[in-house]
């Protein structure tokens, strides 16, 4: 009887944690192939010029920041 109890315990500590951990699956670690216009920019490269709208829907240029040290910021929820 006293296995029971470690067991449960076991059991509710992976269930809190979210259960065991696999590692990610082959969909999540595979990336689409590569355009021929896409490409890593490495340092000293200049970055391809964009629009975009900011929060209050007006047109953004990467252009408009030359010279300048621009922080992107991607995210979903």
């Amino acid at each position: 009887m006293k296995i029971l109890p470690s067991i449960l315990a076991i059991a509710l500590t992976s269930a809190a944690w979210g259960g065991p951990d696999f590692g990610p699956t082959a969909a999540e670690t595979a990336q689409p192939p590569a355009s021929p216009e896409a490409q890593m920019l490495r340092p000293g490269m200049v970055a391809q010029d964009f629009v975009t709208a900011d929060i209050h829907d007006r047109a953004v240029r990467l252009a408009d920041y030359q010279g300048k040290v621009v922080v992107l910021d991607f995210w979903a929820t």
